[in-house]
């Protein structure tokens, strides 16, 4: 009896195993669609962008499959117009992390070419210029480079800053220290610094990768490991799962969470700038809301906190100063995600600033539909519903305040 069931035990066994490699020779000779390409450069001058003229490839293989080419300054994007503005041209410049970077749709989809269309119908012979400069992860401070480099130059007519719900955390060297794993003073990307109580901007560090901080420990199954290291099949169904099953593909893989991440990089940011990581209590990402989740809490926030909306307010500053200099209007979108307290803080610098706003969220209400129609099932970015509306509601901004010139 045992015999048998040894034997019925081993011929399951070896089914499977049989099943498993003939699935890994498929992903082999025939690897998977979704398989992202994301080609890198660190661009001394603004920070990371894409390889310009790259190709791009991204999927989450449920939603999307897109692939595009960058343009000639590595955004997602149609080539740059010319330095020169043609007489009578209205052009928009659009600055935004990845829900401008978009590549989860393809660039005749974007925002920028749905408010071109939209604005040149309502204005019969009067063309317009967009432009849009969008990498993830970057916020207002880090997108600074963009606008120096590539923006001033053309002299856009209109500025849109996209805001997103992790904005206000991405202006703040610190907590992105903590998110990301660079030193805060040693950043990859612009940001601000506090001296003598009073902000300056804090310049790209191009030695910023010798003074990363240190990992959460590595605490992944050692089968897991070796399966996700040296297996594509595996890889191609540990994302699937990931996306429909977050939770069994937690307990399957054991990834360091979010908190446990923080918590390793706190400890090294005590050692490495104490004075910083002062400015971190009061939160413990053990038991507090996450990074950006804080910034639904209600006044007073600990001081890390303060000093990213003090920065973020700083952010906006240089906009507005820099935007008063070449003649252009700033509006500032807030996406479809923001919650209301977020919202609220964020129309408070905007508005004691006297820049103009307008709500995706509140837009997306108005037509009797639900913010979540914006984005993918399974990922929060905007889809071509998202885009269409982001045009429609600055559309109509930028022609009630007659933004485009009409001459």
């Amino acid at each position: 009896m045992w015999r048998s069931i040894r034997l019925v035990a081993l011929q399951f066994v070896g089914t499977v195993l049989a099943l498993y490699l003939v699935l890994e020779v498929w992903a082999r000779m025939f690897p998977p669609e979704d398989k992202t390409v994301w080609p890198l450069v660190q661009n001394p001058a603004v920070g990371t962008t894409f390889q310009p003229n790259a190709r791009v490839v991204l999927t989450n293989g449920l939603d999307f499959h897109v692939e595009e080419k960058s343009n000639e300054a590595g955004f997602l994007d149609r080539p740059l117009p010319p330095l020169a503005k043609p007489p009578g041209v209205c052009r928009i410049a659009f600055i935004g992390d990845s829900m401008v970077e978009a590549a989860q749709v393809p660039i005749g989809q974007k925002v920028q070419v749905e408010i071109q269309k939209r604005l040149e119908a309502a204005r019969p012979g009067k063309p317009v210029e967009t432009m849009a400069f969008g990498f993830s992860g970057t916020g207002q401070l880090n997108q600074l480079g963009y606008l120096e480099t590539f923006v001033r130059p053309r002299k856009p007519d209109v500025i849109v800053l996209v805001f997103v719900s992790n904005d206000f955390a991405n202006n703040s060297p610190l907590l992105e220290a903590i998110r990301v794993g660079w030193h805060p003073a040693h950043a990859p990307r612009i940001f601000a610094r506090e001296k003598n109580g009073s902000i300056e901007l804090q310049p790209i560090d191009p030695n910023w990768m010798s003074h990363r901080l240190s990992a959460a420990k590595d605490e992944r199954p050692a089968l897991h490991r070796w399966l996700h290291r040296t297996s594509r099949f595996y890889r191609w169904l540990y994302a699937k799962l990931t996306l429909q099953h977050p939770s069994r593909a937690a307990w399957i893989g054991r990834e360091p969470t979010e908190a446990a991440r923080t918590a390793a990089r706190i400890a090294a940011l005590a050692k490495l700038a104490p004075e910083e990581a002062r400015l971190l209590e009061g939160w413990d990402p053990q038991t507090s809301r996450s990074i950006d989740g804080m910034f639904e809490e209600p006044d007073p926030l600990p001081p890390a906190f303060q000093q990213a909306l003090r920065f973020t307010s700083f952010g906006f500053e240089q906009y507005q100063k820099r935007a008063a200099l070449d003649g252009a209007r700033l509006l500032v979108l807030g996406s479809h995600e923001l919650p209301d307290r977020q919202e609220s803080r964020l129309r408070a610098m905007l508005d004691k600033r006297g820049i103009g706003y307008v709500s995706l969220k509140a837009f997306i209400a108005s037509k009797g539909r639900l913010a979540a129609d914006a984005q993918w099932r399974h990922d929060g970015h905007w889809n071509p519903q998202g885009h269409v509306w982001a045009a429609e509601a600055l559309a109509q901004d930028i022609e009630k305040q007659g933004l485009c010139p009409r001459n």
